[in-house]
């Protein structure tokens, strides 16, 4: 009932759903309705968003946390680089996928560029938001970080792995989880328990992260407490490590800055290599098994959403 706002022809507003077969509007109830593109560009986002989060930023803290004494010389960094900046790129192409979604076939309670069909959904978008913003800004403070040797270099560390890095994470673990959720549910987490079948790989995967990773940090600790006292500030894992540095007795050059008019080497040789910590062993048996599980997972969950 009611009249036309305009007398004027113009296009829908929004694109309507489109029909399997052709069919009678008057007659036929039956008729079944095509959610494409939406439900295809939602499955690249979610592939997308496991690959870059759940997968390829998993790996690199894996390096940052647990990898720095078994490779000394730097190495470790490199691989954290490029799985990072190839996770940021990833998270921003994923976004794309998911705001085209809803632009280009929105559907559903709340049709519209973001869809807000239900609670879950609102936090879904919101905290997403808010890992990108985390994620972008983390590379930034990484630009203007002081070097190694810098009295002040714990409060680099301390915000970009620490605080930030390991925040985006969680928050980003959690919002994969909500996703496929929302996903597997159509839109409103309203389907039993029972009915999902991504999301409870998904918790599999991380109950066997969190395990995983309180495992090695039980372990480490108990390696950095056993090392020699010069070494344990850096071999201890996270936290720990802080105690050692501000805590614990050390040795009273742990923040001795390099003094370029004193302590130049004048010498053109590289420096000496770095060797490995006692415990590096340990560390690349807990990568072996680690990383293969995490890419077979992740690479399930991808497949079943590719399917669904």
């Amino acid at each position: 009932s009611g009249g036309s706002a305009t007398t004027r022809l113009q296009q829908h507003s929004t694109t309507p759903q489109i029909s399997q077969q052709r069919a009678s509007v008057t007659t036929d109830s039956s008729v079944t309705v095509s959610d494409f593109p939406r439900t295809e560009l939602l499955k690249v986002h979610g592939i997308i968003m496991v690959l870059s989060w759940p997968l390829l930023v998993v790996i690199a803290i894996f390096f940052a946390a647990w990898m720095k004494p078994a490779m000394p010389n730097g190495q470790w960094f490199q691989f954290h680089r490029i799985f990072m900046v190839v996770s940021l790129f990833l998270t921003a192409i994923g976004f794309i996928f998911a705001f085209v979604a809803n632009a280009e076939n929105p559907s559903g309670k709340a049709p519209g560029l973001i869809s807000f069909a239900c609670g879950t959904n609102i936090t879904h978008y919101v905290f997403g938001i808010i890992v990108f913003f985390l994620q972008i800004i983390n590379p930034i403070i990484a630009i203007f970080r002081c070097k190694p040797n810098e009295a002040n270099r714990w409060i680099f560390n301390l915000f970009h792995g620490t605080v930030i890095g390991f925040l985006a994470e969680l928050l980003a673990l959690t919002n994969v989880g909500i996703g496929i959720a929302l996903f597997e549910s159509g839109g409103c987490i309203e389907i039993a328990a029972s009915e999902y079948t991504i999301l409870w790989v998904y918790i599999a995967f991380v109950c066997f992260l969190l395990i995983t990773q309180f495992v090695l940090f039980v372990i480490f600790t108990i390696s950095a407490f056993t090392a020699d006292p010069a070494k344990r500030a850096k071999l201890a894992p996270s936290f720990i490590k802080y105690f050692f540095v501000f805590c614990a007795d050390k040795p009273t050059n742990t923040f001795e800055m390099a003094n370029p008019g004193k302590d130049k080497d004048k010498s053109n040789d590289p420096p000496p290599k770095k060797t490995p910590s006692k415990d590096a062993p340990l560390r690349w048996g807990a990568f072996g098994i680690f990383i293969p599980v995490t890419v077979i997972m992740m690479i399930v969950v991808m497949i079943l959403i590719a399917i669904e």
